[in-house]
């Protein structure tokens, strides 16, 4: 195992007890690592569970294990169905300004430094007159400050940040680990808020993803909730592949945790229900998914780094040849495009108590 891991990773020598990440190891390195295992020992391990475990003493464990995997992973199915009912506390007494929600003066955006959230940034300075606030993880304001321009200049876009307001805070923490003061504030200012932020990663299983992704969107319907009623615009993904605008009631009836297949999509599947289940004790909410997204018209500039789907496509243009996939098929729309929809969405009143795909006409 030692000396699988010095080729792969290039380094001299290790320890059983070393981190494979630590020292240099990614999700591709990983994926290496599994099937050269395979080859060896002639036995399975799981990758989502070495991410979770990533030295060779777990390795070992596993390999005695008389060709089992190493950890068995364990259904996820109980723990989606328990999180899909996770208790709300929404306030019957909160007011409403429903005229706020089409004209905010204030609003909240999660993930502001992602790249679709970043645009949507944009967006929403070009499209609304509002205050913006970005919850932004960092270690203080300046790296904050640092990040959010950094992704702007990134993507060449507009660098006037005046109605721009950055709050230090965290979607896996109990009130975004702000203080109450601050907390408190937002209660009072937002008016609307969109919800792009999430710990995206397709090899991590739910559990690992849950408290920023499941336990985040509950902390924002919290907010939504809390002093006067505010909208809440949900950034899902197109794992459903539901290609029509449906009502909620109609949209929960097709959603199924049978058809979800990884951590990340179920974590979405989770705080969609989450969505619709607040949307039914009154907060006027939405439903956002987008299909894969391209660079903007103007720049055509994509962290492709981050995006599997392109990775595969300069793949296959490298290698010459792609997969057989007859019947699969990938929907794929400008970022600009995705902006432009689910602002202009957004801001009809009509448009709440509705999930709404994101996909080429």
């Amino acid at each position: 195992l030692c000396k699988i891991w010095v080729e792969i990773l290039k380094v001299k020598e290790v320890g059983i007890n070393d981190n494979f990440f630590t020292l240099g190891g990614h999700s591709i390195s990983a994926t290496r690592l599994v099937i050269k295992i395979h080859k060896e020992f002639n036995t399975n391990v799981s990758l989502g569970n070495f991410f979770e475990k990533p030295t060779i003493s777990s390795l070992i464990k596993g390999i005695k294990k008389d060709n089992k995997n190493y950890i068995q992973v364990p259904s996820p199915t109980a723990s989606l169905l328990k999180d899909t009912n996770i208790k709300l506390h929404i306030s019957k007494k909160i007011l409403k300004h429903k005229e706020l929600y089409t004209q905010p003066k204030s609003i909240l955006l999660t993930g502001a430094t992602g790249f679709l959230g970043i645009h949507l940034l944009q967006n929403l300075i070009t499209n609304t007159d509002a205050k913006i606030y970005c919850l932004i993880r960092a270690d203080d304001t300046n790296a904050a400050q640092n990040k959010l321009i950094g992704q702007i200049k990134r993507y060449c876009l507009n660098e006037n940040l005046n109605r721009i307001e950055i709050v230090l805070g965290d979607l896996s923490y109990k009130r975004f680990s702000l203080t109450k003061q601050q907390y408190n504030m937002l209660c009072k200012e937002i008016d609307v808020i969109y919800h792009c932020g999430a710990l995206v990663h397709h090899i991590y299983d739910y559990q690992k993803l849950k408290p920023t992704n499941v336990n985040g969107t509950v902390e924002l319907i919290k907010l939504a909730s809390s002093n006067k009623l505010k909208a809440l615009h949900y950034i899902s993904t197109s794992t459903t592949r539901i290609n029509t605008i449906q009502e909620f009631e109609d949209y929960e009836k097709s959603l199924s945790y049978e058809n979800i297949d990884g951590g990340y999509e179920q974590s979405k599947f989770v705080a969609e229900k989450l969505i619709i289940t607040a949307a039914k004790q009154g907060i006027f909410a939405t439903i956002f998914r987008p299909s894969h997204i391209l660079g903007s018209y103007k720049t055509g500039i994509l962290p492709v780094e981050r995006y599997h789907i392109f990775m595969l496509i300069k793949g296959c243009i490298e290698l010459g040849y792609a997969p057989n996939w007859h019947n699969k098929y990938y929907d794929m729309l400008s970022v600009d495009n995705v902006t432009n929809s689910i602002i202009t969405i957004s801001l009809k009143q009509d448009s709440f108590g509705k999930s709404f795909p994101i996909i080429r006409p």
